[in-house]
């Protein structure tokens, strides 16, 4: 159930995290001349500060929070489309103090696969033009060509 404040409206998902978006009041008042949204602080926010900044004709415009967290995303589209937003689009999506952070399980990776491959591709025959290729040592700073040995030549 969506809570509304003067210029925001706040929802909490299952997980506790928080979706903030902007009431339809605000939209229609503020944002068909508003060039960008901004965000105040891109980590965290904290209530009753700026969250957002507005940028207008008429200059800047802060707008404060009414909640305390980090920042896990913000909507691209309110940054470059202000006056394309729609009350019902998630502005800001956020982890409240006290919630733990939400954990994003990836798929794990199969490195005894990985290492297989690159042992196959360590192990693969040279073609006869790289082993007549110059080969140069590097020794600190200074590059030096491998010196020919006895039977190069041929």
């Amino acid at each position: 159930m969506k809570e509304y404040t003067k210029d925001f409206w706040i929802e909490t998902n299952p997980d506790g995290t928080v979706n903030v978006g902007l009431t339809d009041n605000l939209i229609q008042s503020k944002l068909q001349e508003c060039f960008h949204i901004l965000q105040a602080n891109t980590l965290a926010v904290k209530e009753n500060e700026p969250m957002l900044v507005l940028e207008t004709n008429d200059g800047l415009e802060s707008l404060k929070s009414p909640v305390t967290g980090t920042v896990l995303k913000f909507n691209d589209r309110a940054r470059n489309f202000p006056d394309k937003i729609k009350e019902d689009e998630v502005v800001l999506h956020l982890c409240p103090v006290g919630v733990k952070m939400p954990v994003v399980k990836r798929p794990r990776v199969n490195t005894r696969a990985n290492q297989q491959r690159i042992n196959d591709l360590l192990m693969m025959p040279q073609p006869d033009w790289w082993a007549n290729a110059a080969q140069v040592i590097e020794y600190g700073d200074a590059l030096v060509e491998r010196p020919q040995a006895i039977g190069d030549n041929e």
